[in-house]
């Protein structure tokens, strides 16, 4: 069977993201900051995340050609504002519409399965962004500064525990 490439991202105005090949070493990560310029249309965001997005994809053609092109991101069922609420829903519009054009299946990771991954439980006391931005420096090896691209980092080895668990077929 040949091994899937997972563009793996943690949607928001600075998104994280990973990109890997089945279980096998992060080939690309970091986060990009889609805050609007002031003064810019509002809608210039959600553009910019599609052509960074399309950039993304088009670096990574060859990898996982036989075993499929994928993107996983966090699924959020709750936010803090009613801004946050429609800014993630504009992401995850955009998200949707270049990957339906790039022929990516779509898969999403619950917030609690990426708490896990990265701190062994789901949620409570000690699972805050941190703590999780700290653990990723020490499983993946590098240095990592933002959430975001931990968050997307900690996607891309659920992706890869799925696969390897056999609970997602390709």
């Amino acid at each position: 069977m040949q091994e899937p490439l997972n563009i793996c991202l943690d949607l928001g105005t600075k998104t994280g993201y990973a990109v890997r090949v089945g279980a096998g070493p992060v080939l690309e990560s970091g986060a990009w900051d889609l805050t609007p310029a002031k003064g810019s249309h509002p809608v210039w965001r959600y553009k910019l995340f599609a052509v960074k997005l399309r950039k993304l994809a088009a670096r990574h053609p060859q990898s996982g050609d036989s075993g499929g092109r994928h993107v996983w991101y966090e699924k959020v069922h709750r936010h803090e504002g009613t801004v946050a609420a429609h800014v993630y829903g504009a992401f995850q519009c955009v998200l949707w519409s270049v990957a339906a054009e790039l022929d990516l299946a779509i898969h999403t990771v619950e917030v609690a399965d990426i708490k896990s991954a990265a701190l062994g439980k789901g949620g409570g006391k000690g699972t805050g962004k941190f703590q999780v931005v700290r653990a990723a420096c020490r499983h993946f090896g590098k240095s990592i500064v933002s959430p975001d691209e931990a968050d997307s980092l900690w996607i891309s080895e659920v992706a890869a525990g799925l696969v390897g668990a056999g609970a997602l077929e390709y």
